[in-house]
Parts: C-alpha cells; structure tokens; sequence
C-alpha cells in the first residue's frame, strides 16, 4: 500500500485504488502517523497534533476510537499495515518508502550522491523523479488540523528546495529543457525569489531563447522597483550580463566535495534534531555544544542533511590552533585568494559538489551544496569595462580582510546554511568572521559545533548531552529501546553479527553504557570490543577505559580514534590555570558546589599551580590543619569560580542544579593528570576533610526540625561522602573514623547501614580492638556499622570490645543518635539497664528519645498501659522539637497497641501519618517496616491479596536501601501469603529464604527469625508432619525467649498451641494461649491461625473448659509466664 501527504491524503493499494478514509478528522490522523512513518508517535502529540495546545476533554478517549476507525479502515484494504498500541503511543507500521514524502526525501538524497560521484544524467532522473510525488499543496483536504500549517511551511520550501537543486543538475547535465516549466511555477508562486529567476535566465539562455531569459530579468526589476523600490542583487546581475554577453554554462560536473558521507546508522537523536532544527528555524547562528564523543558533528551533518536549500560543510578540526578561518571557509565556497568570479556568480556549483576552478578541482575537507558561488580567478567581468556591483566595492573598502570581503560578496544574496564543524581551537579567528558573515549577509545561517560557545551576541546554543541511560530499575522493554543501548548493540552487531541485545545481554549493556556516561563515541569504541572479548569482560575491565577503548576508526580523525585522544584534544586547549582546577575538581565523585571547589581546589597562592600571585616554595594548595580550608588570594589567577565557569564553557564540566559535574570519562582523564602533578594525596584528603567538616555541621541538625534540609545536603553530597570515606579507610583511619561518627545519624535515617557495612569491617580491621582514646564512640558506631554486613565471626572480638567500652563511658555521648544505634546493636539492656540511662541526654530531643526507650522495654515486659503512657510522652517531645524519624517511631509503637486493642482504623492513621512522615527523610528501611507491619494488620484481617502489595512496596524501598533483614520481612510475609492461599510448597521456601537472610543478624531480627519458624511450624501441621510443626515451633518459642520480648515470645507460643491442639492436648493449648496473653501484656484481637486454635480448643474443651484452662495461663505475671515457657522447652 502506497500513502500520499505530498497533496491531499491519500492511501492506494498495490494496484492503484484508492482506499477510503473517511473524514477530515481520520485523514488527519493518518497524516501525523504518516510523518513519522514507521516510528512510534506520542500520545500527547497526536492529540495536540489534531486538537492544538488546549485539547477538549476526553480526547485521549476520542483518539483511541478514531485509532480503531483507521485500524478497521486500513485493514478493509486487505494487507494494508496495522497500527499498534505502544506505551508511549501508537506506530503505523509502514516502510517509510512507502509514504510519498520520506520516498521523496530518499530520491532527493540520492540524487545528490549521484551528482557528488560524477553522474549528473542519474541526479536529473532521481530529482525529477522526487518531484514528481508532488500533487499540489501538502495536506491539501487537512489544512484545517493544528499541525498543518507549520508542515505546510516546511514541506513547501522542501520543494522550493529540490526544484532549484533540480535546476542546478539538469544544467550541469547539459539538459536546460528539463527544469523550465518547474521554475516558470515556483516563479509564479514566488516572484521575488531571485534563484530561480537566475536559473531559468539560464535554461533559456542555453537553448537560445535569450530574449525570453532577458524578459525574465525585466520582470524582475520591474517588480522590485514597484514593490521594494530596490534592484537586481549581484548575482542575477551578472547573470544578466551573462546573457548579454552571450556567455554560456559549462555542463561539467563538480567534484565530490558534500556533506562527510555517514557509513553507519544515526540513532537516539530524534529529539535533539528537531531541537537544532526549531533553534535554526528562530536564529542565524545556533551553536551544538558538548564534550568531545558526544556526537555534534553527527548531529550538525543529519541535520544539514534534512534541510531544505544551499549546505556549504566546513570542517575546521585540520587547521592548527590558532589558524585563519577564511581562507579556508573561501577554498570551501570554490573561491580562491586571486579572486572572485563574477561571470557566473553561483550558478556553476550543484547540489553537494562544487564546479571547478579554471585552474582544476579544489580540495579543502570541506562541501558545498548549492552555495550559489562560482569558482573562477578574475575577480572581474570580463572585458574589464563594467564596473563591479556595488556590494562587491562596498565589502573591499570597508577596510575588511579581502578574504572575508570575498565571502561577504558571495554570500550577500544566498539563502545558505554554512556548517562549521569543530570551532574551539580556533575561536578568536572564527568568531570575528562569523560576526561580519551574519552581519552582511541576511539570508546566511551558521551551524557551528564545537566544545565552546562562539560566544557572540544572538548566538543560540544547543547543549548537547550524552545518551540518556536507564537506570536499574527500568524495565527490560523500556531498556531494551533506549537509545546508548540500541547504539552499542548496532555497532556490535556490525563486528559481531550474532551480537543480539536481549534479556540476556540488556542488563550488561546497560552497565556497560552508564559506565561511559552514555557518551556516543565511548559506546562505539566498546561495542567494537565485542569482536574479541565476551561482553562480561568489556564491562568488567571498563575501570581501565583509556586503555580498553584504545582502538578506533582508522580513518577517523585523530581526535577521535580512542577515548583518551578525544579527551586530549580538550586538555590541550586549556590555560595552566584551568588545568590545574579541572584535575583537582577529580577527587569529587558526586560534582561541587563552588563553595566546595573553592575550599577543596583553591590556590592558596603557594607556587605551582600556574598562579603568579606567589612563590613561597612548593605548591602546598591544601591546608595541613584539620578544618583550615585554602583560600584563593586577592590576585590569584586561580580563581575558582572563574574558572569553573570557563570549564563549563569548554563542555569538560557540566553545570546544573548548582553543582558542577564532570563525566566519569573525563574524570578519569583529569584524575591521571592529577597524580602526574604529585597531588592525589593532597587533593583526597583535602576533599576527606572539607565533608567531614560539612558532616559534622549536619550531624547537629538531623535529630531536629532542619533534619530534611540537612538531609537533602548530605544526600546530594552522597557519592562524595562515600569516596571520602573509601579514601580516608585506606590513607588515614583516624579520619574515616570520625567520617563513621559523623555519618551516623544519616546512615540510619536514610537506610543504608546495609551499604556502608563492608567498609565499617575494612576500617576495623585497619583500627584493630583498640581505638584512640578520643575515638572510642566513633569505633563503637564502627562495629555496629559493621555488624549489618556478613562479617560473621570475625565481628565477635570487635563486639566484645565495643560492649567493653560502651559500658565504661560515664556520660551521654556527643552524638546524639548513639543510644539509638546501640540499643538496636545491644539488645534490651537487663542489668545494664542504669547505666544505659545514664547515657541520655539533658536536651529535649535525647529526653523524648529516653520516654521511647522506656515505652518500648514496658511493652517488651507486658506492661501495655505503662508502654502507652511513655510513648505518647515520647511523641510530645519529638513533636516539639520537629524531628520526624522519632515522630514516627512512636506512632508506630502506639499502632501496635491500638491494633491490639482491636482499634484497627486508629492503628492504620497511625500508621499513615509516619509513612507520611518518614518520606522526605528517604528512610528506606523505616517505611519498609511500616508497610512490612500494614501488611501483618492486613494478613491478621484475612486479606493475603492486599498484604502482597504491600509486602512488595516494602520489597522496593529494602532493595533500595540494601537493607537484607528488612528483605527477610518481607520474604516471610510472602510466605505467610502463600500459606494462607495454600501454596504450602511456595510458603516453605519463602520461609527458608527469610532465614537464610538472617543468618548473621543481630537481636533486633530474632522476632522475624522467631516468625519464620513459628510459619514453618505452621506449614508442616498443614501437611501433616506434627513432629516437624512441634520441632520448629519449639526452636522459635527458644529463639524468642532468647532474646527476652514478650511480643515475640507470645507470637510463638500461639503457634506452639497450634500445634498442641492438632496433637490433640486441648487443655495444654489453651492454657499456652493464656500465658501468651500474659507475657504480652493484653488479649489482642486473634489473627485467623490463632483464632483457628481458639475454636478447636472450645469445641474440645466446652466453653467452661477453655475458660479455665486459658485463664490459668493468663493469671500469670510476666516473668511467671517466660519462666514457665522455658519449663516447657526444658531450659
């Protein structure tokens, strides 16, 4: 099937019939999925494409019925395509070669290789041929549509565009004929378009029809004077005098100089096109900037490429730094120093290619298309008795550089976009030559690329970014078509062509991808590596880059033949003084505000570092004091915000949200200079000690109102504290262990004890048992850090020495969230229980955090009324110093009372509001647990479908947070789920997980060690298997006791008369169901397994019976009733 837009919308099938399409609003919609043929067009642009900016309501609605309306029409047709349903919109699967328009587009690139390789017979057929699939005005029966007009605008000077190119061909193929009814039209439709005048003053002019060619002119210049009150420019006047003259085009054809031939696919870079395409269609000059291997060249050449109209190519990058530009910008034009031929000004170059000079083919690395200039070594008309245009003398005399004159003159009256590829080595010659072309040629465009801005008034810049790369949590779909991904996988497809990105390969690639920043030309240098080494091997020796992506194109440029070149060429462009700023700024691994810059990277005016502000011996630009950050001088050149601007400007340091960043590629470039200078050692630690600095300032905030915004600091500052401290275990211990200290407070709040573990155990071993004495807290914090790895044995001498110390301290602490930390380590404190009082602060915020701790031992103790009272007195005092982490924690444990109480609406508001509470914090390991312990309530409540959801929420935030024991939680709800559903296969192995994950941890998890066992027991009496219901109920109802907390101790022991019941002792359950009330301090709501219990023992034992047995176990006082439980378990 064959669509047309180039003229109303039209569809014909395979033998010319015409399909119907209904309605406006249908053909509308056709087109738009016809513009971007093949592709998958958004939803929002179909609908504001077929309703404007403001659509009416229920339009996304309305599109997905008139999607199934061309769907029905299309598929009446009878092999017409289909249009399938996406994610982010719908794809009219269609060859683009069979749309009218992306057909033309093909033929009129095609043409214009068959004209650069020496065939212009072919590029007349080909253009003509491209012309031929226009009907008349595109989107004839749609105009009405809001995308309409501006297709119309554009798709009209596409034609424009191709008639004259059109023109130009036929000429030099000796066939004037051809074009003269096309450009009679354009005339017509465009009478003050001089091009086209010229061209077809030409064509008659070559057939013998002079006086008709010279008719022409009049017209013209009469129409001018009428309406403009000005004359013929330049050109047409000289093709006017050309044809008085009776001088006559040469059919030669010009050389292959064009637009660089591309030899591999352009991808991922839609949006950025029409990004650089809008910015051309508003300015004259429109700068692509970005780092080096980002793609500007690829991105100005696709560009040109689409544009309708007159190219010229120019590609700087040969010219040493320094260089003129002119001359070479004139060599690109056809044009030569001796002179400027004026005999046929612009009509004697064609398309992509450039005609000859009498003295023979030119050869600059540079094409023009269309330039409108000729080539020639007279500078005059012949004869010498006509005078030169008036421009031509205005130019020369202005005092300008005659090369520039020269380009002035033939670019005055042409329509023409000149790509300068590669600007930065050559600003301060290119910039003043640009500023003169834009000045004195107004049709003239400029598409420069290059590392730098030109830095000119009007100068429109398009930044241009590395690949976007999804993250780890994307799904595989959207992975799967992410542009650095698709790149790496079509350049390794090229040089192994079984290389298929799939399920299997996307995860590597991925990594592969965001370890080179998504940077095009590091993605191509490692898919070729695939052609000899496994996947997993290019991603795993990826942290020697420069080495492994040391082999390229042959015939690339230089520049561009291995990563660490493409960084060179930037680094050689750059003064001493942003040298050195740019290699320091190497140790932040998470960018800089200026203010650390400038206390991290500052000068201190010591020697060295290119600075003449002093010389007082050798370069020393850190300060040896702790907490003495080196300033920048009065005078210094090394200014530091100064100069991080320029580095921005030179795209080797990215700006934004205030902070200054570098990609990994040219860190590591920048890190290798670093240590040549003799400097890693300093500028590390350095940088270890200006976060410690910041770390211990936010450490005060965290436990008040301002923990959020402190918070936020100390997260945007993540990577930095982690490379600080991954320096500090190694280089200075003493400093990573005041870094641990420091971090603490956000370690816990944020969740990521299970991230910093390993590097808590390295720093131990570096430390030994036995600190400085000024460091004892700092060590303790280390080894509970560390005991949220899988350190395992090799923690129990450091956890002895910990306890040692802890209980020798004799007063509170100077960090605040010691006691936390500790008492999660420690467990519940027995006879340490003084001492641990001792250890809490006077202010407001440690006495709240002392009623918690007391609210949480009466609950372990069954003490549920006292529990309640100092919780709420614990909420008061964190409410009145704002601090949202304990805020929540004591609405967590008064939810478990209210639950309890069977007040379950009040528990979940509880709930809520510290769910609520705790997300501007990013606690991951809080807001785990509350939707671990939403989804118990729910569970209990006999809804298994709503637990999983929120078992999965919790699986979420765990895996982010790294937190293993919290995954165990959640591993044992999903068995728990899969019991109560009957899966009992699923359930015991979910059980075994969660116990597998708590291998090695600590007390606070003995209750969901306890749980997972008391759930096995479960499972087994499910199955039949009492022996193993009772071995595994026992082994929780030990763990529990182990560990002193009636809450746990009451979970298992419930379970324990599950399984007494089903052994038939009725009586002993129920008397174990009342001592479980007792050691838990309150008869709470049943859930459905213990309600299972109840039931069966009041049927057994008749509702006196259970009364009396139930009533004897709950008599019992706590201590009474976990002294009876280990009678029962014979310990």
């Amino acid at each position: 099937m064959f669509f047309g837009i180039l003229g109303p919308v039209e569809a014909r099938t395979a033998d010319g019939a015409a399909v119907p399409l209904g309605g406006r609003q249908l053909r509308a919609l056709l087109a738009l999925f016809l513009l971007d043929a093949g592709r998958v067009v958004g939803t929002d642009r179909l609908v504001n494409g077929l309703h404007g900016e403001h659509p009416p309501a229920g339009a996304a609605n309305a599109l997905q019925s008139q999607v199934s309306r061309l769907r029905r029409a299309l598929r009446a047709a009878g092999t017409g395509p289909t249009v399938e349903a996406h994610p982010a919109g719908y794809r009219l699967a269609v060859d683009p070669d069979d749309v009218d328009l992306h057909r033309a587009t093909r033929l009129h690139r095609a043409g214009r290789q068959a004209l650069a390789a020496g065939e212009p017979a072919r590029a007349v057929d080909l253009l003509g041929e491209a012309l031929a699939l226009w009907r008349g005005e595109p989107f004839a029966d749609v105009t009405a549509a809001p995308f309409a007009a501006a297709q119309v605008v554009r798709l009209t000077e596409l034609r424009l565009g191709i008639v004259e190119e059109y023109a130009e061909v036929a000429l030099v193929a000796g066939e004037p004929t051809a074009p003269v009814a096309a450009l009679r039209e354009v005339i017509a439709a465009h009478p003050l378009r001089e091009r086209p005048r010229g061209q077809l003053m030409r064509a008659l002019h070559a057939t013998g029809r002079s006086a008709e060619a010279l008719q022409v002119y009049a017209d013209l210049r009469r129409t001018l004077a009428d309406e403009l009150g000005v004359e013929p420019g330049a050109e047409l006047a000289a093709v006017h005098l050309a044809v008085l003259r009776d001088e006559r085009d040469d059919p030669v054809p010009p050389p292959p100089a064009r637009l660089p031939a591309q030899l591999s696919s352009f991808v991922g870079r839609e949006d950025d096109l029409a990004r650089v395409a809008g910015r051309l269609d508003a300015g004259r000059l429109v700068t692509v900037t970005g780092p080096g291997g980002v793609g500007k060249t690829r991105l100005a050449v696709e560009t040109a490429a689409r544009r309708a109209g007159e190219v010229c190519f120019v590609d700087l990058a040969p010219l040493p730094a320094g260089a003129r530009v002119a001359p070479v910008l004139l060599d690109a034009l056809g044009l030569r120093d001796s002179g400027l031929r004026l005999r046929d000004p612009g009509l004697g170059l064609r398309d992509s290619g450039v005609g000859p000079s009498r003295s023979g083919p030119h050869h600059s690395g540079a094409g023009l298309r269309e330039s409108g200039v000729g080539s020639g070594d007279t500078g005059l008309p012949a004869g010498g008795t006509d005078p030169p245009p008036a421009r031509l003398v205005m130019a020369l005399s202005d005092g300008a550089d005659p090369a520039v004159a020269r380009l002035v003159t033939a670019l005055s009256d042409r329509r023409v976009l000149l790509v300068l590829d590669n600007c930065e080595h050559v600003l301060a010659d290119a910039a003043p030559v640009v500023r003169r072309l834009l000045t004195a040629c107004p049709e003239l465009r400029i598409l420069a690329t290059s590392r730098e801005p030109l830095g000119l008034t009007g100068e429109l810049l398009c930044p241009l970014a590395p690949l976007p790369v999804p993250t780890p949590e994307a799904t595989a779909g959207a992975a799967l078509t992410a542009p650095a991904l698709r790149l790496f996988a079509d350049r390794a497809a090229a040089v192994r062509p079984d290389f298929v990105l799939d399920a299997g390969t996307v995860d590597t690639v991925r990594r592969i991808c965001a370890a080179l920043d998504g940077l095009p030309l590091a993605i191509e240098l490692a898919a070729v590596r695939v052609r000899a080494l496994p996947l997993a091997e290019v991603a795993a020796r990826l942290d020697d880059r420069f080495r492994l992506l040391s082999r390229g194109d042959r015939t690339a440029a230089p520049r561009h033949q291995t990563l660490h070149a493409v960084v060179r060429w930037s680094w050689d462009l750059l003064s001493d003084a942003e040298r050195v700023l740019l290699r320091r700024l190497t140790v932040f691994a998470g960018g800089a505000t200026v203010s650390a810059a400038e206390q991290v990277c500052g000068c201190g005016c010591r020697g060295g570092c290119g600075c003449r502000g002093g010389s007082r011996g050798p370069l020393l630009p850190f300060s040896a004091e702790e907490g003495t950050p080196a300033t920048t001088q009065r005078g210094c050149e090394l200014d530091t915000a100064e100069l991080l601007g320029a580095l921005v400007d030179r795209s080797l340091v990215e700006h934004t949200a205030g902070r200054y960043r570098m990609l990994e590629t040219v860190r590591g470039f920048g890190a290798e200079r670093l240590a040549e200078a003799g400097e890693d050692d300093a500028a590390r630690r350095a940088h270890a000690r200006y976060f410690l600095r910041l770390a211990g300032t936010a450490d005060g905030y965290l436990h008040r109102a301002e923990q959020v915004d402190w918070l936020g600091r100390l997260r945007a500052e993540h990577r930095n504290l982690d490379a600080a401290l991954r320096w500090a275990v190694v280089a200075e211990p003493p400093l990573a262990l005041r870094l641990v200290g420091a971090l603490s407070a956000y370690w816990y709040l944020r969740g990521l004890r299970g991230e910093i573990a390993p590097l808590a155990e390295q720093l131990l071993r570096a430390v030994g048992p036995e600190p400085p004495a000024e460091l004892v807290e700092e060590y303790v914090l280390c080894v509970v850090h560390a005991a949220h790895g899988e350190a395992g044995a090799g923690l129990t001498e450091h956890a002895r020495r910990a306890t040692d110390l802890t209980n020798a301290m004799v007063g509170p602490p100077r960090q605040p969230f010691f006691n936390v930390l500790w008492a999660q380590f420690a467990g519940p404190p027995g006879a340490e229980l003084p001492h641990r009082r001792r250890l809490i602060g006077t202010d407001p915020w440690s006495r709240a955090l002392g009623d918690f701790g007391n609210g949480f031992l009466a609950l372990f103790e069954a003490d549920v009324d006292t529990a309640e009272s100092e919780l709420r007195r614990a909420l008061a005092g964190f409410r009145s110093v704002g601090e949202r982490w304990g805020v929540s924690q004591a609405l967590d444990g008064l939810a478990t009372i209210a639950a309890w109480r069977g007040a379950e609406d009040e528990g979940l508001a509880l709930r809520n509001e510290a769910l609520e509470l705790l997300r501007p914090l990013g606690a991951y390991e809080e807001m785990a647990d509350l939707h671990c312990r939403r989804a118990e309530r729910l569970l209990r409540l006999g809804d298994p479908e709503a637990a999983r959801a929120e078992y999965d929420r919790a699986a979420d935030l765990a895996r982010r947070g790294g937190v293993s024991a919290t995954m165990a939680q959640v591993f044992w709800g999903l068995g728990e789920v899969a019991r109560l559903t009957g899966d009992l296969a699923e359930a015991r192995r979910r059980q075994a997980e969660a116990l597998a994950r708590l291998a090695s941890e600590g007390w606070m998890w003995a209750g969901v060690r306890a749980a997972a066992l008391t759930a096995l027991g479960r499972v087994a009496q499910a199955g039949g298997d009492l022996a193993e219901a009772h071995r595994r109920h026992r082994e929780a109802l030990g763990v529990a006791l182990h560990q002193h907390n009636g809450l746990d101790i009451a979970e298992a022991a419930e379970g324990l008369a599950g399984a007494l019941l089903d052994d038939g002792a009725a009586e002993r359950a129920a008397w174990l169901l009342g001592v479980a009330t007792a050691v838990r301090g309150l008869r709470v709501t049943a859930s459905r397994d213990v309600a299972v219990v109840v039931d069966g023992a009041r049927t057994a034992l008749g509702e006196d019976g259970y009364h009396a047995a139930f009533a004897r176990g709950a008599a019992l006082r706590y201590e009474e009733g976990s002294a009876v439980l280990r009678d029962l378990l014979g310990t």
